[in-house]
C-alpha cells in the first residue's frame, strides 16, 4: 500500500479505533469507513459528506438505504415532452411568467421535489416588490436551468387543503394498488391454471394409471412388472396415453409452469407424466420396476386420500377445489384505480362515495357475478389511507398504526403550522406548505463528525420567500404563533396517547425542531437517537437536554429508579454554560456509579450503544424537553394512569412474543425495545398524582394476565416482579422509607439482562 494511500486514514474516530482494524498493515477504521470507501469508488460520491456528489446542498439527490447518496438528482427533467415539461426556459418569457400568475392565484399545483417549486417563489417575489431576491434566486439556480425542474406539475380543478394531512398519497394508493393487482393477479392466475387444468388433467391420468389394474383390482394392485400389466389395458390405452402427454404438455407451457419443471416435480401428475407414456411403449425397454413402484405409490396415495376418479369421494375433492376460485380482486383494483384517476389530487372522507361504490355492469361486464358486489375490505382500507383528514382522525380510524408513521405526518402538520405563523398572503402560505412537505419527503444522508443534516433554510428560494414575508418585528404575531404552539402541544400528545411506549423517531424530531420555531419558542435541545456503530460523541444539545431533564426531575421517582442525583450537579451547570465539554465523561461516570458500565480502550460497538443508552437516560430522550414546553393545563389533562397502564401492556406483550432464546440479535432489540418503553413508564409515572394506585393496577394486570395463561409457571411471574416491578415499586416508596436498599438495578437494554425464557409452547399458548 502506498503512502497516499496510508494517508487516506479517517480521522474521525479516535485512534483506539482507528487501530482496531488493519488492511496490509495499515490502520483502518471500521466496516463502516470500509464500505464508505468501497461505496465512493463505485459510485464516485464522497459518503459522510453534505455534498457527496458536489452539488450545492439543496440539490435533492436519490438516496440509498442507509443514508447512501447516488449521483442521480431526485428532480432530474423529462428527457422528453412538450416545451412545458421538459425545459425551463419557457416559463422564464412573459407568456410563463402569466402561467406562474395563474397557478400562484388559483393553487392548483403540486410540487414532488423543492426544486419544483423555485419559479413559483421567483415569480411571487417579482411581483411583490421583492426583483433584488428574485435576481439571486435565478444566479443561484442559473447552473442547473438545463438539469432540473424548477418549474410545478400544474392540476387543474384541484386545490390541496392547507390543515389537511393523509397517510399516502393519490399517486402513493394508485401505486399501491398496481403493485397489489399485479402480485395478486399473478397469485389467482395460477390457481386458475392449477383449478381448470391440473385437477382434470390429473383425474385423467389417474384413470388411465387405473387401467393397468387387473380386473376387480385396486390402485394398490397396480403391476410392478410390465408383462403383467400387458395383458390388462385396452389396443387402444397407448393412443390415449399418448393425447394425454400432449395435452398436459401444452397446458404447461405458460408462465407458471413449463413442460422442464413439470419433468422434474414430485407430484402426482409429474409422476404420472413422466411414468405413464413409458408404459404406453415397448415393456421390456421403456418402463421398469423402480419406476412402475413409484407410479403405483403416487397413485394409490392419492386415491386413498382423495378416492378414485368418477367416485363420489373424488367429485366431492373436485367440488371442494371449485369453491377455491379466485374472487374478483384483481379486477377490482383496476376498477378503484380507474375511479380514483377522476378523483383530485386530495379529497375527504366524505368525497369517496363512488370509488367505494358497488361494482356497476358498465366496469365488470354484464355477465360477470360480481356486478352489485361491493369493494372489498382490503381496498376501502387503502383508499382511505389516501383521505385527507386532521392527524386526530387518521389516529382515531386506525389508519396510522406507528410511530414512524405518526412521524412521517407530522411534517405536513408542521407545513401549516409554519406557513400560518409566518404570512397571511394565501397563496405564499400554499407555497411555503407545499415546499415544507416536498422537503420533508427527501431522504436523509449519512454524515459523520456530528455534521447536522440539510435544513429547509439552505433552499434559496424558500430563504428569499420566508424572510420576504415575515412580518416586520413592530407587527404582532401573537395569533399566528398561537396557533403554531396549539399545533406542536397536539401532535407531541397524540404521540403520548397513542403510542406511549415508543420512543421519539429521528423523523419526528426534525418536524419538531421547525414546530417549535414556528411557534416563537427557540433554542429547544431535541436530541437524535445514534447509532452505535458510527458514534462519534456527543454534542452540545445532549448535554443541555440533560442539564433541562436534571432540573425537571429532582427528587421524582424517575431520579430514583435510575439514580441520576449521583451526577445531577454536574447536568445542571450545563444549563448556564456557553460550551458544554465533558459530557461524555459524565454519562461514563454515571455508569461507573450504577456499576453497568466498565470503560474500555479500543473500538466497541456494544460499549458505544452502552453509552447511548445512558445518555438516554439522563436526557430521557426528549421527553423532558417536550414535557416543560407544555402549558399547565395541557400537563394536567395528559391521562397518565391510562398511559402507563398501555405501556405495562405493550411490555408484556413483548416478553410473551419474545424470539426463540439462541436468536441473540432479535433478543437483543426486544430487550432494548423493552427498556426503552420502561424508561416511558417511569418518567410518566413520575408526574402522576395517583401513582400508587397506578402502581398496583400494573401489578394487578400482570396477575391477571398469568392467572389468564395457565401453563406459565409460577417463577415467570416471580421473574417478570423482580425484573420489572421492584425496583419501581421501591422508587415510589413514601419519604419515610427511602432509605430502603435498591433491590435491583434499573431496566436497560443494552446491558445483557435476561428475559425471562419461555418455552416455544409457553410462547405460542400465550
Amino acid at each position: 500500500m502506498t503512502a497516499q494511500a496510508a494517508s487516506n486514514a479517517p480521522t474521525w474516530l479516535p485512534e483506539p479505533q482507528c487501530k482496531r482494524l488493519k488492511i496490509d498493515g495499515q490502520p483502518r477504521a471500521t466496516a463502516v469507513h470500509l464500505l464508505q470507501r468501497h461505496w465512493s469508488l463505485v459510485t464516485g460520491t464522497d459518503v459522510g459528506t453534505r455534498q457527496p456528489t458536489g452539488d450545492p446542498t439543496w440539490v435533492t439527490l436519490e438516496v440509498q438505504k442507509g443514508g447512501f447518496a447516488t449521483k442521480n438528482r431526485a428532480a432530474q427533467l423529462p428527457p422528453s415532452g412538450d416545451e412545458w415539461t421538459a425545459s425551463n426556459i419557457p416559463w422564464l418569457s412573459e407568456e410563463g411568467r402569466e402561467r406562474l400568475d395563474a397557478l400562484l392565484d388559483s393553487g392548483e399545483y403540486t410540487l414532488r421535489q423543492p426544486e419544483n417549486g423555485a419559479l413559483l417563489c421567483v415569480r411571487w417575489l417579482q411581483r411583490n416588490g421583492h426583483d433584488g431576491r428574485a435576481e439571486e434566486v435565478l444566479r443561484a439556480i442559473a447552473p442547473y436551468l438545463d438539469a432540473l425542474q424548477f418549474f410545478p406539475f400544474p392540476t387543474p380543478g384541484t386545490t390541496v387543503p392547507l390543515a389537511a394531512v393523509s397517510v399516502i398519497t393519490k399517486k402513493e394508493c394508485v401505486d399501491h394498488l398496481a403493485s397489489r393487482r399485479s402480485s395478486h393477479t399473478r397469485r389467482c392466475s395460477q390457481l386458475l391454471v392449477f383449478i381448470d387444468s391440473v385437477v382434470p388433467l390429473r383425474a385423467e391420468g389417474i384413470s388411465l394409471a387405473l387401467e393397468m389394474a387387473p380386473p376387480e383390482g385396486s390402485a394398490r394392485d397396480l403391476p410392478l412388472c410390465a408383462a403383467a400389466a400387458q395383458s390388462h389395458v385396452a389396443q387402444d390405452w397407448p393412443a390415449r396415453v399418448a393425447d394425454w402427454k400432449r395435452r398436459v404438455l401444452h397446458a404447461s407451457k405458460n408462465e407458471f409452469w413449463s413442460p422442464k419443471q413439470l419433468a422434474k416435480e414430485k407430484s402426482t401428475l409429474g409422476v404420472l407424466y413422466r411414468i405413464l407414456p413409458k408404459a404406453a411403449g415397448k415393456w421390456s425397454v421403456s418402463v421398469d420396476r423402480r419406476e412402475l413402484g413409484l407410479l403405483k405409490k403416487s397413485v394409490s396415495d392419492h386415491v386413498g386420500k382423495h378416492g378414485a376418479p368418477d367416485s363420489a369421494a373424488y367429485n366431492t375433492f373436485t367440488a371442494g377445489s371449485q369453491k377455491t376460485r379466485p374472487s374478483f380482486e384483481p379486477k377490482g383494483a383496476k376498477v378503484v384505480m380507474n375511479r380514483l384517476q377522476n378523483m383530485p389530487e386530495m379529497f375527504g372522507f366524505g368525497e369517496i362515495g363512488e370509488v367505494i361504490a358497488p361494482y356497476s355492469a358498465a366496469e365488470v361486464g354484464e355477465a360477470s357475478p360480481a356486478v352489485g358486489r361491493p369493494v372489498s375490505a382490503a381496498l376501502v382500507k387503502t383508499v382511505h389511507r389516501a383521505c385527507a383528514g386532521s392527524i386526530d382522525e387518521l389516529l382515531k380510524r386506525k389508519l396510522i398504526v406507528s410511530a414512524d408513521q405518526l412521524a412521517d405526518i407530522a411534517p405536513k402538520v408542521q407545513a401549516a403550522s409554519v406557513a400560518a405563523a409566518g404570512t397571511r398572503d394565501p397563496s405564499a402560505q400554499k407555497l411555503l406548505v407545499l415546499l415544507y412537505r416536498a422537503f420533508r419527503s427527501r431522504r436523509s444522508l449519512l454524515l459523520l463528525n456530528l455534521q447536522s443534516q440539510v435544513r429547509i433554510t439552505e433552499l434559496p428560494w424558500y430563504e428569499h420567500l420566508n424572510n420576504a414575508t415575515k412580518p416586520p418585528a413592530t407587527e404582532t404575531t401573537t395569533e399566528e404563533s398561537h396557533e403554531a404552539r396549539k399545533a406542536v402541544s397536539l401532535v407531541v400528545r397524540l404521540l403520548w396517547h397513542h403510542f406511549p411506549e415508543t420512543i421519539l423517531p429521528n423523523k419526528f424530531v426534525s418536524a419538531l425542531w421547525g414546530m417549535y420555531e414556528a411557534a416563537g419558542i427557540k433554542y429547544v435541545p431535541l436530541t437524535s437517537e445514534l447509532a452505535a456503530d458510527i458514534f462519534c460523541g456527543f454534542s452540545e444539545t445532549f448535554a443541555r437536554a440533560g442539564a433541562e431533564a436534571a432540573l425537571l426531575l429532582k427528587g421524582t421517582i424517575y431520579e430514583r429508579y435510575y439514580a441520576t442525583a449521583s451526577i445531577a450537579a454536574d447536568l445542571v451547570e450545563y444549563a448556564s454554560r456557553t460550551a458544554c465539554p465533558g459530557f461524555q465523561e459524565t454519562i461514563e461516570a454515571y455508569g461507573s456509579a450504577l456499576s453497568v458500565l466498565t470503560p474500555q480502550d479500543g473500538y466497541s460497538t456494544k460499549y458505544q450503544g452502552q453509552l447511548i443508552e445512558l445518555q438516554q437516560v439522563v436526557t430521557t430522550h426528549n421527553l423532558a424537553t417536550m414535557y416543560q414546553r407544555l402549558s399547565e393545563e395541557e400537563r394536567v389533562a395528559i391521562p397518565y394512569g391510562h398511559v402507563c397502564r398501555n405501556i405495562w401492556t405493550a411490555i408484556m406483550t413483548e416478553v410473551l412474543n419474545q424470539p426463540k432464546e439462541g436468536n441473540w440479535s432479535a433478543r437483543l432489540h426486544l430487550s432494548k425495545r423493552i427498556a426503552y418503553a420502561m424508561r416511558q413508564l417511569v418518567f410518566f409515572l413520575s408526574f402522576d398524582p395517583q401513582y400508587l394506585l397506578t402502581l398496583r393496577s400494573l401489578d394487578d394486570a400482570l396477575q391477571a394476565a398469568w392467572e389468564k395463561v395457565k401453563i406459565l409457571p409460577e417463577s415467570v411471574l416471580t421473574t417478570l416482579r423482580s425484573q420489572y416491578l421492584d425496583r419501581l415499586n421501591w422508587a415510589a416508596e413514601p419519604e419515610l422509607d427511602c432509605t430502603s436498599p435498591a433491590p435491583r438495578s434499573p431496566t436497560l437494554g443494552w446491558f445483557g439482562q435476561k428475559l425471562p425464557v419461555l418455552t416455544k409452547k409457553q410462547v405460542s399458548m400465550s
